[in-house]
């Protein structure tokens, strides 16, 4: 009883006091910066879901072998470790910069796109297409199709084949297919909104429907789910300067349930709104809280510490063979799936393949230094001249570190779609406008 007491006032207590601490250092969670939505991620996708765990009120993590307290409680722990490490390195680069000359752009004007930024995010939309055209030539089946047609079961066969055990460089598809397409949607749509230009619109309708079949072909429901929240947060920077309206937020959110309610229905046969609304929150809240549950179990008593074997080794450069953590985590835990064929993952809060890795040791610095380089990216990407297609990459940026909170660390150490995204964005920038913090072009006041 008195354990349960102190992890029920602990557990409420945590996020509103570092909560507080966001915004007495600069970063309030009521206005979109890096450091903040991800913290807000952190919160409700890497901590919200152990209480649910510890009190065994999702019955469908208990039916999958979630039981011992003592592990959910390890778990907790672990991420409010992280997330307080985190807290602490947006706090050191609050005070390394405090005095610094070089101050982010809070400009309420956004500069309309010029001509060849316009012409530049068509060809990155068209390039995207094509790439698209290019991946679905190259396998059998799309698994959105299948499931459409009834095979409910064979659509997770065919899904697997299209991600995980895809056969070719799956990455170098998915960061057109999904990443590139995503920025330009977002531009596209702050230029709309800005504007109201008609091509400006009609551009981002044709983006939107890219975006909406590369996200949905494989029958995975958050990342549409993500990119519909990503839509609002270019109209919170656009409309509102970053500031977090709660009525736009409830009809955000709202949206994503009804797609959500829709999408388990369609894909996974739940017979009813309510129970696909279950199976929602259950997924949000505890999918990857239940999964760091069962790395304390698989690490290390059915595997070794892994010693750095679960990061990238490009083109096996370096004296070890890489070791696909999730997967292999997958099918421990789900032995039948993987002897039908399939090839899941199970990724987690990115504390957990650092534990994987090093133990409890690994936890202690690398969250901080993470905390610490949000906060630079930041700081970066808002001393960029404010425009439509600035505004796309910082809202990518947003999605794109939210993550943390739902896949291991090993993603963001030889980050490609980070590199390729934020290179486009400063040649486009620089060949339009000449240098980054100009003020070229027609600019408006943000309403």
């Amino acid at each position: 009883m008195v354990q349960d007491f102190l992890f029920v006032i602990l557990f409420f207590v945590i996020p509103f006091l570092f909560s507080w601490i966001m915004n007495k250092i600069g970063y309030p969670v009521t206005r979109l910066s890096i450091p903040s939505f991800t913290f807000v991620s952190m919160i409700l996708l890497g901590y919200a879901g152990y209480f649910l765990l510890y009190f065994q009120l999702i019955d469908y993590r208990v039916a999958i072998g979630i039981e011992r307290q003592d592990l959910v409680l390890t778990a907790w722990m672990a991420s409010s470790f992280t997330i307080v490490s985190m807290v602490l390195g947006f706090f050191l680069f609050a005070r390394a910069f405090a005095t610094s000359r070089l101050k982010p752009n809070r400009s309420v004007f956004i500069n309309e796109l010029l001509p060849f930024e316009h012409f530049a995010l068509f060809v990155l939309l068209t390039l995207s297409l094509l790439v698209l055209l290019l991946y679905l030539v190259q396998i059998p089946k799309v698994a959105l199709l299948v499931s459409i047609m009834g095979g409910g079961e064979d659509s997770k066969f065919v899904r697997s084949e299209m991600g995980n055990n895809f056969s070719g460089k799956y990455h170098w598809y998915s960061l057109f297919m999904h990443d590139v397409a995503k920025l330009v949607a977002f531009s596209f749509f702050a230029q709309w909104r800005l504007t109201k230009k008609k091509l400006a619109g009609f551009m981002f309708f044709l983006s939107f429907l890219l975006v909406a079949f590369s996200t949905l072909m494989a029958t995975e429901k958050a990342p549409f789910a993500w990119f519909i929240l990503g839509l609002f947060l270019v109209h919170t920077i656009v409309k509102n300067r970053g500031r977090i309206r709660v009525g736009g937020a409830l009809f955000s959110i709202g949206l994503m349930l009804a797609f959500l309610i829709l999408a388990y229905q369609v894909f996974m046969g739940s017979g009813d709104a309510l129970a696909a609304v279950q199976h929602a929150f259950s997924r949000a809240l505890t999918g990857s809280t239940g999964s760091s549950y069962f790395y304390l179990e698989f690490v290390p008593d059915q595997q070794g510490f892994l010693l750095g074997r679960s990061f990238p080794n490009p083109a096996g450069i370096l004296p070890f063979e890489h070791f696909r953590l999730t997967v292999e985590l997958m099918q421990w835990r789900f032995p039948a799936e993987a002897r039908s064929g399939i090839v899941g993952s199970s990724p987690s809060v990115f504390w957990t393949e650092l534990y994987a890795n090093f133990g409890w040791f690994g936890l202690l610095i690398p969250a901080v230094f993470v905390g610490f380089m949000l906060a630079v990216l930041d700081f970066f990407v808002n001393t960029i001249c404010i425009s439509p297609i600035v505004v796309g990459l910082n809202v990518w940026l947003l999605l794109h570190f939210k993550s943390l909170a739902t896949s291991g660390i090993s993603n963001y150490i030889v980050d490609m779609p980070l590199w390729v995204l934020v290179a486009l964005v400063l040649l486009i920038t620089l060949m339009c406008r000449r240098k980054l913090g100009c003020r070229s072009g027609k600019t408006l006041v943000v309403s």
